[in-house]
């Protein structure tokens, strides 16, 4: 059966974590109170909430729900299913926190992205 684990990081900018999922490729719901979590099997985890939540089938066969709880920014996700994938979102998330910030400074930010190596480079303009 799988375990859902809650990682050390933590995720508070609601609007980067959600550009980060989408910009991943999945479809993220976002719920004003926190919605239960279900296994790979589909069946909801006691305990396990969040209010941005990626439906299993988004994320593949054999996956459970992912998720991140608001009240306190934990991320949550299944040990079994999805910690390869944990490494690609906090590099997005890191990534969309920083052009945000550069932004709400009123900056231009550029983002260029090598498909071979998984690099982002931004490039920042204005003071």
């Amino acid at each position: 059966m799988s375990q859902y684990v809650t990682m050390q990081v933590k995720c508070t900018n609601k609007s980067a974590a959600i550009a980060a999922l989408e910009k991943l490729g999945y479809t993220v719901e976002v719920h004003d109170a926190p919605i239960a979590l279900n296994n790979y099997m589909g069946v909801p985890q006691p305990g396990e909430q969040a209010h941005i939540h990626v439906g299993r089938r988004g994320i593949g066969m054999c996956c459970a729900d992912f998720g991140i709880d608001l009240r306190d920014g934990t991320v949550r996700l299944c040990d079994f299913s999805q910690k390869t994938k944990l490494g690609c979102f906090l590099q997005e998330y890191a990534t969309q926190v920083a052009i945000q910030s550069y932004e709400d400074q009123g900056r231009y930010v550029v983002r260029q992205d090598d498909p071979q190596t998984g690099e982002v480079h931004l490039f920042v303009q204005g003071s």
